[in-house]
């Protein structure tokens, strides 16, 4: 795993196939945001755990 920092930008694949398909934003102490559609919309902070870690495709630090 790579050094995350706050505000880090994640993106995960879900389809295997490696292509992005999900993003949220990491906020530190191993949990991150993140927006989701399925069943209801809403906007949820939870632990960047091992299910999320695995469909982690690439993290990036946004520059101000």
């Amino acid at each position: 795993m790579v050094f995350l920092g706050p505000a880090r930008v994640l993106a995960g694949a879900f389809g295997g196939d490696g292509k992005i398909t999900h993003a949220g934003m990491y906020i530190g102490d191993w949990k991150f945001i993140q927006a989701t559609t399925h069943d209801h919309p809403v906007i949820q902070i939870g632990p960047l755990d091992a299910y999320w870690r695995k469909l982690l495709v690439v993290e990036r630090r946004v520059k101000p």
